[in-house]
C-alpha cells in the first residue's frame, strides 16, 4: 500500500512539472500582477507590428529609457542591445538617440522561452530656419523641429523701403534648414524745385529711394548761368546723385556769373597689366590749340566753350612698335565710394551735368584709356 501511494505521489509530481515547462510562455498560464504573460510586452509608445516596434520622439528627447516605455511580466527579463547578437548590452536600458533613425534590439526571457523585438526609434531633427531681410548682413536665425510650422516673425523697417512679405508659404511645415528672405518695395518720393528768381517750367519730380534721380530741370535766369541744385544744407545733387533721403526735399537753384570756357586738363599715360603703354606724344586731328605743361610730364590742355559739345579730341600716341593702342578719354566719377570712369568723346557738351565736380575745381581732367590689341582677337 506504502509503495503504491509512493508512485502514484511521483506520477503526479512529473506530470504537474512537465506542465509548467509546457505553458513557461503560454498564453493560458495565469496571469501575473501587470496583467502580461509570458514573453509579452506592452507599450504606449510604440506601434507594434509583428515583432518589431516603431515609434517617433521630439528633438528634445536625447535620451530614450526603454525600461519606462516597456512594460513586461513580472516574471520576465528584459535586455536591450545595439547588434543583434547581443554583444553590446545596454546594462542602464537607456539610449542616447542621434537625430533620424535609431536601432535597437531587445530580448524578452521568461523562463526557457524567449523573444526578440527590432525598435526603430525616430527623433525628429531640428532645423535652422534663417530670416534674410534682404539687406546688409541683418539675418536672424530659428530653430524648428522637424514637421512643425515656423512662426512668421513681425514684419521688418526698413529705411525709404516698405516691406512686400516674404518668399514662404507660412502654412508649409519644415524638413529641411530654410532661408526665407524679405522682399521691399522702394518708397516714392518729391523733389520741389525752387528755381531762385529763375524761370523753369517743372517745380516737381518724383524719386524712388536708393536710385539715381536722373535728368533734373534746368532753370533759366538773365545774366547767370545755371550752376546746379543744392538741397538746404548746400550739398550739390546731380543726376546721378543716388537718393537716401527718407523724406520730401526741397531743392534750390544755384547760379554764377557767366564763363565761357573752361580748360580741360588731358594726362596722356596709362597702364596696361602694369605697365606704361601712352608716351607724351600727342596727334592732334582736331582744331584745339595743345598747351604742353611746363612742369609735369605727359600732361597737356587745351580749352573748351561751355555749353558747346566737343569737337574731336586730340589722342595720346602710344610707344613706338607698342602692343597696345589708344581707346579714349575717360572722366573719373565718384559713385558709390567707387572710381566710375565715364567715356568723353566727340558731341559731348561741356555742362555741369556732365562734369558736375569739374565745374567745381575750374577744370575738367581726362585721362587716357588704351587697350592690348591682342584682345581684340577674342
Amino acid at each position: 500500500m506504502k509503495t503504491k501511494l509512493i508512485k502514484i505521489l511521483t506520477v503526479l509530481f512529473c506530470f504537474f512539472t512537465l506542465l509548467s515547462v509546457l505553458t513557461a510562455c503560454n498564453p493560458k498560464v495565469e496571469e501575473n500582477g501587470n496583467g502580461l504573460k509570458g514573453c509579452e510586452i506592452d507599450t504606449e509608445i510604440f506601434a507594434v507590428e509583428q515583432n518589431i516596434l516603431s515609434c517617433t520622439v521630439s528633438n528634445v528627447t536625447q535620451i530614450f529609457a526603454f525600461y519606462s516605455q516597456i512594460e513586461i511580466a513580472d516574471d520576465a527579463e528584459m535586455l536591450v542591445a545595439t547588434d543583434l547578437q547581443f554583444t553590446s548590452v545596454l546594462i542602464s536600458k537607456m539610449a542616447i538617440l542621434e537625430e533620424g533613425e535609431n536601432t535597437y534590439y531587445i530580448l524578452i526571457r521568461n523562463g526557457n522561452k524567449q523573444e526578440i523585438y527590432i525598435t526603430n526609434i525616430y527623433r525628429k531633427h531640428l532645423y535652422a530656419v534663417v530670416f534674410d531681410y534682404s539687406y546688409g548682413s541683418e539675418v536672424k536665425t530659428e530653430y524648428v523641429e522637424e514637421g512643425n510650422l515656423v512662426v512668421k516673425p513681425e514684419n521688418p523697417v526698413r529705411k525709404g523701403y516698405d516691406f512686400a512679405g516674404w518668399d514662404f508659404d507660412f502654412n508649409s511645415v519644415i524638413n529641411e534648414d530654410k532661408e526665407i528672405r524679405a522682399s521691399w518695395t522702394a518708397k516714392e518720393y518729391t523733389l520741389f524745385f525752387e528755381p531762385m528768381g529763375g524761370t523753369l517750367e517743372t517745380l516737381t519730380q518724383t524719386v524712388l529711394f536708393g536710385q539715381a534721380v536722373g535728368t533734373l530741370p534746368q532753370p533759366v535766369l538773365s545774366g547767370y548761368d545755371f550752376d546746379g541744385w543744392c538741397d538746404i544744407d548746400g550739398n550739390k545733387i546731380y543726376a546721378r546723385t543716388v537718393w537716401e533721403k527718407d523724406d520730401n526735399v526741397t531743392l534750390y537753384a544755384c547760379y554764377v556769373l557767366p564763363s565761357e570756357n573752361i580748360t580741360i586738363k588731358l594726362i596722356a599715360e596709362c597702364e596696361v597689366y602694369g605697365e606704361k603703354v601712352v608716351s607724351s606724344l600727342i596727334s592732334n586731328t582736331s582744331d584745339y590749340e595743345i598747351t604742353k605743361s611746363k612742369t609735369e610730364e605727359n600732361i597737356y590742355y587745351i580749352t573748351v566753350k561751355v555749353g558747346k559739345p566737343l569737337q574731336a579730341l586730340p589722342t595720346a600716341k602710344p610707344y613706338d612698335n607698342s602692343e597696345y593702342a589708344f581707346s579714349s578719354w575717360r572722366y573719373n566719377v565718384m559713385e558709390n565710394g567707387k572710381i566710375k570712369k565715364i567715356k568723353v568723346s566727340a558731341g559731348t557738351v561741356i555742362s555741369r551735368e556732365n562734369f558736375p565736380e569739374a565745374f567745381d575745381n575750374g577744370e575738367i581732367v581726362l585721362y587716357a584709356y588704351c587697350y592690348a590689341l591682342w584682345t581684340q582677337y577674342f
